[in-house]
């Protein structure tokens, strides 16, 4: 026989009958882990409870108390089967015994256990069981069962007891609950009611088992709460006692927020208002919709409290800011808050006196890039405000404490020099933020949307980087959110990501010089474009502003902002609506609570690293092969010659773009024939006035490198006799100036490059599409581009040739004739040997690209190394700033206010010291799994 016991409730009382079944184990010694199963019967249902033991003595004897022995209590199993799947309930083999006890109880096991359908069989119990719930169900004694003395009448809807009580014994079991709904049972239904309607009264200032001996009424007897269970109409008692504190501070207390100081006539609790700032920051719930569902959580009293509720939940959110900050804990409190100085700071960033080594500004120049700052700087047009009211009426809380700047001072920056620093046509390509900054405005809205500053790689907003834009992303606005995020105490080198950045960084040195001293930041900025972006850019920005193509920047790709705006974006329907002031202060909590949420997230990181030395290892071993099989001296060299042209590369190559650029818009033109619509007519103006700006800007960068260009470009224009156009105005390239005027053999020899290689790539794309061309296209439709601009390539290099002394060329770059182009019948490329030109630099380039992967996961490697040092250290200092507030707090109004300073300092030091822990655990064998495979030895000496 079994020891394990199991009892069944009696159907009219609280006792148990006992009853011993036969277990299949029987042996004298259990040496693993047993099942006990309790089974309760009440009424027409069947609950269970399984327990599971484990022991190494022998089986005791039926007499021996279970109480003994040593249970792993489990959860509750439910007796339906669609409830949960038995396999995830059971993974270790026991579905079938949950079965055969199913069955033993009458139920059908569907097959298949589909969570949706498998208790269609059970719907009529389960709506009969719902309809039970309206009446008595089954407790229908006469007499209370709390004093058995009086007759019952009430119910709670929200106690988990569903016997009816009679009004005093319901007022001592509410005298902890006051804000629970009441059913009273009227005749045949029950009516929800009030327990201020059966003399409930919640005294404050004094225990609950206590009363006060001069309770004070609120005003009129009204006082209304709102609970997170609804909005409560209850009657409240202030102390009168002669030691009693203010009725506001008496609420307090009670962890009831008042609505005001003055009229006390409503208060929220503590728990709603916690309760709502997590749904606001998780699910971007709008304050409306949440009122809204506490209403129906109880009869609507028909008093708009809304906006109540929407002045509570600014003040608290303004309240929870500075206590997790630690104002609370300075003599200054409120009144000495510096700028940004309430945001959640990234503690990936380098902080200099925080995560930062005291020597790091004498690191060695191979480990400098380790302490460079990664920022952004972006824009969300979806986040735009509507015009409610002005600042002045409704000025906000926090005033540049967290993230937004502050108003008054970045509103008279606005006034004072938006007419004399104007968005500029842009000399890239023409992009909605230079569009949007032209408008003449936004009909309706305030602000058109917001800029910030983020951490590029850890997307995490900087203390006072956010700011409005009233006309798209202005030069005016941009630079004041920058230069503010700035000036928080940040290294002096920084790489910098735009999706302007070419714009953006002109005259930039002039607008600082107009803009005075307001700003003290200064630092080394590497201007950088996000890689998302680079397609849209002209191929003179790839060289200057590509991440892939600088040194010390790992593997970032600059757009880190755009993968948190969404984000932010489900609050944007709300903050729409929402006053100038309480649109701010709630956007400061939005990002507040989202740079949280990834710092504690940042455990994560390792997964990146395992990734990241994997790729290193790959790339590395790749370079490593490919390199043993080239002369790589020849191919650094030559690397290197390549990098010290760039700088006037730049020039000519925009001026191939642009020439490019006329070819087509010319084919474009002819192509509309005679008869054009006015609005192609209207699209070719537009193409032509862009194509305008382009190559005027393109003549003045022209003119530092080639004297008097302009004047001959005059010249030029005006020996034609008829109105020349713009795709027909020539660009006078070196090549084109060859035989009419001095040119420099530098600017020749880098056009030669570069017209070779264009020559290079035109017929390597045809040979891609002549691949392709039984498949996908047809001849004369898609190659008649391609033939028409290598004929200018090939007299471009002819001219040239004979100045640079070039031979040989010839026999790789023919003229391009219509008869060239054939079939492709065999594959092949180059003449078969070594030495040919065309080969050697399709291999200088592979070795390039080999390389620049190898190294930059390396970096990637070596960042995230020292990053997760700055986290560990960032919260060790964090940790230990908390601590140092816990010396005696002289400011302290009492002693209570004393120990809650302290305890709260406590709490976030040790918050800080788990943090650090997790991580210094996580990441304890990361610089051990850092010295493996290939590139080790780099990552490590990095």
């Amino acid at each position: 026989m079994s020891w394990a016991r199991k009892c069944k409730r009696n159907k009219y009382g609280p006792s148990f009958q006992y009853y011993d079944s036969e277990d299949k184990d029987d042996s004298g010694v259990r040496d693993e882990i047993h099942c006990h199963t309790e089974y309760i019967s009440q009424s027409r249902k069947v609950s269970t409870r399984t327990s599971y033991y484990t022991t190494v003595d022998p089986l005791p004897s039926e007499d021996v108390d279970s109480q003994s022995v040593e249970f792993y209590d489990q959860p509750e199993l439910p007796i339906f089967g669609h409830a949960k799947n038995p396999e995830e309930l059971f993974p270790d083999g026991l579905k079938e015994e949950y079965q055969h006890y199913l069955t033993g109880l009458g139920y059908d096991i569907p097959s298949g256990h589909h969570k949706r359908t498998a208790g269609v069989g059970e719907i009529d119990s389960f709506l009969a069981e719902l309809l039970c719930l309206e009446g008595h169900s089954e407790f229908k004694a006469e007499l209370c069962p709390g004093c058995f003395t009086n007759i019952v009448m009430y119910r709670c809807s929200d106690c988990q007891d569903l016997q009816l009580y009679c009004q005093g014994c319901t007022l001592e079991i509410h005298t902890r609950n006051p804000f629970h709904h009441i059913s009273h049972w009227a005749a045949n239904h029950f009516k929800c009611i009030s327990l201020k309607s059966l003399v409930y009264r919640l005294q404050l200032e004094h225990p609950v088992s206590k009363k006060c001996v001069n309770p004070i009424r609120t005003f009129g007897d009204q006082f209304v709460v709102i609970n997170i269970s609804g909005i409560h109409e209850i009657g409240l008692n202030f102390c009168g006692c002669g030691k009693a504190v203010a009725c506001q501070i008496q609420l307090l207390q009670a962890r009831l927020y008042p609505a005001a100081t003055a009229d006390l006539k409503i208060a929220t609790t503590f728990r709603v208002l916690k309760h709502y700032h997590l749904l606001s920051c998780q699910l971007k719930t709008s304050a409306m919709h949440f009122w809204n569902t506490l209403c129906h959580c109880t009869d609507n009293t028909g008093i708009d409290r809304y906006p109540t509720f929407l002045h509570i939940m600014c003040q608290w959110r303004h309240l929870k800011l500075l206590k997790r900050v630690g104002r609370g804990h300075d003599e200054t409190s409120m009144k000495g808050t510096a700028l940004g100085e309430c945001a959640v700071s990234c503690p990936v960033c380098p902080h200099p006196g925080k995560n930062l080594p005291d020597d790091w500004r004498d690191a060695p120049p191979e480990r400098r890039y380790l302490y460079r700052l990664f920022v952004a700087i972006d824009a969300n047009f979806h986040l735009k405000r509507k015009k409610m009211l002005s600042d002045k009426a409704d000025p906000g809380l926090n005033h540049g404490y967290v993230y937004f700047v502050k108003k008054q001072e970045y509103k008279a920056h606005l006034e004072k020099l938006g007419d004399i620093i104007s968005a500029k046509s842009s000399s890239c390509s023409n992009y909605n933020t230079i569009k949007f900054a032209n408008l003449c405005g936004v009909n309706g809205v305030a602000a058109s949307g917001v800029g910030t500053v983020d951490c590029s790689r850890y997307d995490m907003k900087w203390p006072g980087s956010v700011g409005d834009l009233q006309k798209g992303e202005q030069y005016i606005n941009m630079d004041y959110i920058f230069l503010s995020s700035m000036d928080q105490n940040v290294p002096d080198n920084i790489i910098l990501s735009y999706d302007t950045a070419c714009q953006f960084e002109k005259n930039l040195l002039g607008r600082r010089l107009i803009y005075g001293t307001i700003f003290s930041f200064f630092a080394v900025i590497l201007w950088l474009i996000p890689k998302f972006y680079f397609p849209a850019h002209q191929d003179s920005c790839h060289f200057t502003y590509s991440f892939n193509l600088n040194k010390e920047v790992g593997r970032t790709d600059g757009k880190a902002p755009e993968r948190g705006w969404a984000d932010a974006n489900g609050m944007a329907t709300s903050t729409k609506e929402m006053r100038p002031g309480s649109c701010c202060d709630t956007l400061d909590d939005i990002f507040g609570d989202y740079n949280w949420r990834k710092i504690t997230s940042l455990g994560e990181l390792l997964k990146k690293l395992k990734t990241a030395v994997e790729k290193r290892d790959e790339q590395m071993a790749a370079f490593q092969e490919f390199n043993n099989a080239l002369p790589a001296e020849q191919m650094s060299n030559r690397a290197q010659a390549w990098h010290e042209t760039i700088s006037p590369s730049n020039m000519i190559e925009s001026g191939l773009q642009l020439e490019e650029t006329q070819y087509c818009f010319h084919a474009d033109v002819l192509s509309q024939g005679i008869h054009t619509t006015d609005l192609q007519q209207s699209k070719i103006l537009d193409r032509r006035s862009a194509l305008h700006c382009k190559i005027d800007c393109w003549i003045e960068v022209q003119q530092s490198y080639v004297c008097s260009i302009s004047g001959l470009h005059m010249r030029m224009i005006e020996e034609q006799s008829n109105t020349i156009l713009m795709e027909d105005i020539p660009l006078l390239l070196p090549s084109q100036l060859a035989d009419r005027y001095p040119c420099e053999p530098a600017l020749l020899k880098i056009e030669w490059r570069l017209q070779e290689g264009q020559a290079y790539d035109a017929l390597d794309d045809l040979h891609h599409h002549l691949c392709l061309q039984s498949h996908i296209f047809k001849f004369n439709d898609k190659f008649v581009r391609d033939m028409v601009y290598n004929t200018p390539a090939h007299a471009a290099l002819l001219s040239m040739s004979l100045l640079l002394s070039k031979q040989g060329w010839q026999t790789s770059i023919c003229p391009l004739k219509a008869t060239d182009i054939q079939k492709m019948r065999v594959y092949g490329v180059g003449n078969g040997t070594e030495k040919n030109e065309g080969v050697q630099e399709a291999l200088r380039v592979k070795w390039c690209t080999a390389h620049a992967r190898a190294h930059h996961w390396t970096e990637e490697c070596c960042l995230l190394l020292e990053e997760m040092q700055r986290i560990m250290q960032f919260h060790r200092w964090q940790a230990q700033w908390w601590s140092d507030k816990a010396d005696d707090p002289h400011y302290a109004a009492s002693p209570e206010h004393a120990e809650g300073l302290r305890a709260y300092v406590y709490r976030q030091a040790n918050i800080r010291e788990s943090m650090h822990s997790f991580c210094a655990r996580t990441w304890s064998d990361v610089p051990q799994y850092m010295t493996f495979g290939q590139g080790s030895s780099d990552a490590t000496s990095s």
